[in-house]
């Protein structure tokens, strides 16, 4: 008698518990469906949000988009060297794409954007090599040369003009804040810093394969001067800046350090480069 006085009250708690367990779970389901619901929603705008929304993503566009329209008639000359798809720069090699370069951010003088166009092409070391301007929003632009493999053969500040027989690349930034000189000699595959100078000075043309034209700025501080001066090499990696009026300046011999010429600047990645071949 005393089993079938327990046996109701087993069955009332058996179903009691059942009865908790499924609201239980219909509880959680509805949380799980309304937490879902919440995070796919979005934010209620006012009308000036949105039109300030509207006209942050129309300067944002017109900010991307400053130098393309002069890039795009390089790219249309080079086809076979590079090529853009949307924000991101391709340059090619004999196999199809080797690295990529993705613009992104909003350049307004702060280190928060990266900004990639195609400049031209160098011939150095008996290669063709596309020739990238870099900003990141501060600072000067920098100019990069890529191989054919994706490596960045060298980044430096100013233009680069290489030698009538692609031994020799100078790079030169004139400018009134300063300025710099160097020579790269082509070594393989490679392009080795061999000496600099810290001389307002940019590249005009080569008159020989060991002899060039420079413009210059003497004097900054005091207003500057623009002059033409000559950059000639004396012997082996020993080059000199001589002016007008007999002035002469040698470059210093920079040492060669081992490594990736491109691994001296650790946020290429960072900035939206990528190398697709190996």
């Amino acid at each position: 008698m005393a089993g079938e006085r327990v046996f109701p009250w087993i069955i009332t708690v058996a179903v009691a518990a059942a009865t908790l367990a499924v609201a239980g779970g219909l509880t959680v389901r509805r949380d799980r469906v309304e937490a879902a619901r919440l995070a796919h929603s979005r934010p209620q705008l006012s009308p000036a949000d949105l039109e300030d929304q509207k006209a942050y993503a129309q300067a944002l566009a017109e900010n991307m988009a400053q130098g393309r329209a002069e890039e795009a008639k390089l790219l249309a000359q080079f086809p076979d060297l590079a090529r853009r798809a949307g924000d991101v720069l391709f340059v090619r090699g004999p196999r199809g794409d080797v690295a990529s370069f993705t613009d992104s951010g909003f350049c307004d003088g702060f280190d928060q954007c990266a900004r990639w166009r195609l400049a031209g092409v160098v011939a150095v070391g008996g290669e063709r090599l596309p020739h990238l301007t870099f900003t990141h929003g501060e600072g000067e632009a920098m100019s990069v040369l890529i191989g054919a493999d994706g490596r960045l053969r060298v980044a430096d500040v100013g233009l680069p003009l290489a030698s009538p027989d692609g031994v020799w690349l100078v790079f030169g930034n004139e400018s009134d804040d300063g300025g710099g000189v160097t020579l790269y000699r082509a070594d393989g595959a490679d392009l080795v810093p061999v000496a600099s100078k810290g001389a307002s000075c940019s590249p005009q043309a080569w008159l020989a394969s060991d002899r060039l034209r420079m413009s210059c700025i003497v004097d900054p501080v005091g207003g500057g001067r623009h002059v033409e001066a000559s950059l000639a090499r004396e012997t082996g990696d020993a080059w000199t800046l001589s002016y007008a009026g007999g002035a002469r300046e040698p470059l210093s011999a920079i040492e060669t350090e081992e490594g990736d010429p491109g691994d001296f600047f650790e946020g290429w990645s960072e900035k939206g480069y990528r190398r697709l071949a190996r």
